[in-house]
């Protein structure tokens, strides 16, 4: 009878264990459910990032292009807009020197006229240097309100 008391004890504990033993199971078995779960979820953020990335990759270069272009446009008119400066400095240049030559032109005539004609014109109204395109000019812009 006592082997069988002590059988009936190691019985009971083998059977405590058991129970413990089959409770960890399940807990692992719900566990490794959820880490399927977990893993094909990850999966799936994956794609959509990959598809993502893809995309951006695919607007980016999109964009590059057309900034390419945008740069090349740019530079032609940046080009376009030197030599336009570059004609209006000479055409300034020139004008400058045409201005030049008539002010000394018209002062050159004013001495080679005789004095008494001189005296009549300075008593008049006095003679201003100018040419008329400069007169012209500095009225213009007067009547716009820029003087």
């Amino acid at each position: 009878m006592f082997i069988d008391v002590v059988l009936l004890i190691l019985l009971c504990v083998t059977l405590f264990f058991a129970i413990r033993l089959s409770r960890q199971f399940a807990d692992i078995r719900r566990d490794q459910d959820k880490l399927s779960e977990l893993v094909m979820n990850l999966n799936t953020a994956s794609e959509r990032a990959e598809k993502a990335v893809k995309s951006m990759r695919k607007n980016a270069l999109e964009t590059s292009e057309k900034l390419q272009g945008d740069i090349i446009k740019a530079q032609g008119l940046s080009d376009e807009l030197d030599i336009m400066i570059e004609a209006g400095n000479s055409l300034a240049e020139r004008l400058q020197k045409i201005a030049e030559k008539s002010r000394k032109a018209a002062q050159g005539n004013d001495t080679k006229k005789p004095k008494a004609a001189n005296k009549k014109s300075s008593s008049k109204k006095k003679k201003d240097p100018r040419s008329r395109a400069e007169k012209e000019l500095i009225e213009a812009l007067k009547a716009q309100g820029d003087i």
